[in-house]
């Protein structure tokens, strides 16, 4: 039980009585977890649909960047850098989404949007983290639910 409670606290997992390390700037979960996105640039390339990988590229390397790269700790990168990098993430990430509603309602109508009403919530319940180590867990959650979400639109 050891290994796996040290294995656990090395990916930044919040285990044991203080939450192992989670009281680190940065999580290697949420980090890889924001390079699952890659899988739906993989899609996009494969079904030739560039807007789709460029768009998936790009949330892959900004969601790193702002969720990972920005909070290691003493960061060279200056606060106003980092709280631009993390508003273009969301700014970027937004905008995929919104390419992805709009290719799910032109492809099959409005009764897709009602796939996409968990997304909303999946993100809620990631933001109303009450702290860093919920947090760790729901956004990584967070990551694997939405990147599941672009593959069933992009493959329908």
């Amino acid at each position: 039980m050891g290994r796996f409670m040290d294995a656990a606290r090395a990916w930044g997992l919040p285990v044991g009585p203080h939450g192992g390390r989670c009281n680190a700037p940065h999580s290697r979960l949420v980090g890889s977890s924001c390079l699952l996105f890659l899988l739906c640039a993989v899609h996009g390339a494969t079904h030739r649909d560039p807007t789709s990988c460029v768009f998936a590229l790009l949330t892959t390397v900004l969601s790193f960047a702002s969720d990972f790269a920005c909070n290691v700790p003493r960061s060279p990168l200056s606060a106003l850098l980092r709280a631009r990098i993390r508003a273009v993430d969301r700014a970027v990430s937004t905008t995929y989404a919104l390419w992805l509603t709009r290719l799910a309602v032109f492809q099959f109508g409005l009764q897709l949007l009602a796939a996409l009403l968990p997304l909303v919530a999946m993100l809620s319940y990631s933001r109303a983290s009450p702290t860093r180590a919920v947090w760790i867990v729901r956004h990584s959650l967070w990551h694997l639910f939405a990147v599941v979400e672009c593959l069933v639109v992009m493959e329908c």
